[in-house]
């Protein structure tokens, strides 16, 4: 499929999801959101297409591991992290050892970028101890440290959460409610931190998220470079995300996801924010409730039934329609891993 061809699909795909998506939730209301704007994609004309490229070896497999040991006093444990991403790679890739799950991803000659979420830091990032045990296995197949980076838009927020002291170093999202989207996981940190100028998708109460980060995502080459993800769970934000520093709103979960399907994580994530909200007496992630809306953000971080626009978590079953993955929980082959001390 040559360039042209692609951006044609890219632009048709993207208002066939937005007249059809609304059904999928009786709180949604087609009345309240405008048209999303026109998205023109543009990518290298001669881009290698990766085998490995989303959904990935394994589409609908999600890997859910939980030690409850992982994160104690808002402190994270290293030494669990690395039982617990040992454990769920090997589950993953069918391997007996670890370090050939990994080399199903990564060759020694690779340059290995990893994506991280330093939004909401230092509260609620992508944890430290977790980066440093994916640029150790990464290192295990014999890339050389040099060829490892890790990455974000904005070193500003890196500095804050404190990824200068590692090793320079595929995505590390942690799990959070967005205000916007719904809920950011793997596609909305894949998207939203490698494209620039992305305010441009909200126009309050609106977003259109959806189907941006999906269109985002689906452009070549950073589809066929994203070939696994490592959702961060050991803090959960269930509501203020994704810049909250409000404790009482961050749950020390303890969870790890892991899969080369962001669609189908990120789908298990929103199900795992949205049980700890009905917990906690918030609204639904997909209320369309126009009296929860308020334009001021302090208000926002402090009351769980105040959100800043109308939100888009259905920009995940939107990305699906574009091939990135699987949105049906019945389709979906999660299998969870606990760790017992």
């Amino acid at each position: 499929m040559d360039r042209r061809s692609f951006v044609k699909r890219s632009c048709l795909g993207s208002a066939a999801l937005f007249l059809d998506h609304f059904g999928t939730s009786p709180s949604y209301s087609e009345d309240l959101i405008p048209q999303a704007p026109p998205i023109h994609v543009n990518e290298p004309q001669s881009t290698s297409i990766s085998p490995l490229r989303m959904p990935g070896l394994y589409p609908g497999r999600v890997i859910e591991i939980a030690d409850e040991r992982s994160i104690v006093a808002n402190r994270v444990s290293q030494p669990t992290i690395r039982q617990m991403l040992d454990q769920a790679m090997r589950e993953l890739a069918g391997e007996k050892s670890v370090r050939e799950s990994w080399a199903k991803f990564v060759q020694p000659q690779d340059v290995v970028g990893i994506k991280i979420n330093p939004s909401g830091a230092p509260a609620c990032c992508s944890s430290p101890e977790i980066v440093r045990e994916i640029v150790s296995a990464v290192q295990s197949v014999g890339v050389p440290a040099r060829n490892i980076v890790v990455y974000d838009r904005y070193a500003y927020e890196m500095d804050i959460g404190s990824y200068q002291v590692l090793v320079p170093v595929g995505v590390v999202p942690t799990m959070k409610d967005h205000s916007a989207s719904g809920v950011t996981g793997c596609l909305k940190n894949l998207g939203y931190g490698t494209f620039n100028n992305v305010h441009r998708s909200h126009r309050t109460p609106f977003s259109f998220t959806d189907p941006l980060i999906g269109v985002m995502c689906s452009v070549e080459p950073l589809r066929s470079k994203a070939v696994l993800h490592i959702m961060d769970g050991t803090r959960m934000v269930w509501h203020g995300g994704p810049l909250t520093q409000n404790q009482d709103f961050i749950h020390q979960a303890g969870v790890m996801l892991v899969g080369t399907d962001p669609v189908a994580m990120d789908t298990i994530e929103l199900e795992k924010i949205e049980a700890k909200r009905s917990a906690e007496g918030a609204p639904s992630v997909w209320s369309r409730d126009p009296n929860s809306l308020t334009q001021d953000g302090m208000e926002f971080y402090q009351d769980a039934a105040k959100n800043l626009f109308y939100r888009q978590p259905h920009h995940i079953a939107a990305a699906g329609k574009l091939g990135l993955g699987i949105s049906d929980l019945k389709q979906i082959d999660h299998r969870i891993l606990r760790i017992r001390g």
